[in-house]
């Protein structure tokens, strides 16, 4: 998505700094709506101390938090938004947009990022706001739902012609 034809986002940072980075760019004067997008378990890793100074330092900025319930990049492990804890028994999910909202988030929207029309939706409103927004995009994690064969919606396989694209981004949209 960074490249043509699209060219959907500016940078790219990875394991936690896309909420500090994003708060940094818009103290910076950018002009235009800053977006930060973390799973849900880097969040908890790190990425929850870059959303509290964001908030703090009063920035205007969204925070997306892609919510699946584990760490699927490491091997499913449990995090603090888990249903379980590490030794499986059952533990509290920590809530990321009730947790936003106590820091002082102007928001936190839940979406299923799914249904592209209520994605839409929320990031309209959420760019409108003051302060840090957040939104929160809640769905079991592909890996696990391909085992399972439990889906939230039907997986087909999507190519991009490059020599037929203009550059609409309606494909994305």
């Amino acid at each position: 998505g960074s490249f043509p034809p699209l060219e959907l986002q500016s940078t790219i940072y990875c394991m936690g700094s896309s909420i500090p980075m994003a708060s940094g760019i818009a103290h910076s004067g950018y002009g235009r709506p800053v977006f930060a997008i973390i799973g849900d378990s880097t969040f908890f890793h790190n990425g929850v101390l870059g959303l509290l100074n964001a908030i703090h330092s009063g920035v205007d900025m969204v925070a997306i938090v892609c919510d699946n319930r584990t760490t699927a990049m490491t091997g499913f492990q449990p995090h603090p938004g888990s249903e379980v804890n590490v030794r499986g028994e059952p533990a509290p999910a920590i809530d990321v947009g009730r947790l936003a909202t106590a820091a002082g988030a102007s928001s936190a929207r839940v979406v299923n990022p799914y249904d592209i029309p209520q994605v839409k939706e929320a990031l309209e409103k959420a760019v409108k706001e003051r302060g840090v927004s957040v939104i929160v995009a809640t769905e079991p994690c592909y890996l696990v739902s391909r085992r399972t064969g439990q889906f939230g919606f039907t997986p087909r396989k999507v190519v991009l012609d490059e020599e037929r694209c203009n550059g609409c981004k309606i494909c994305v949209t």
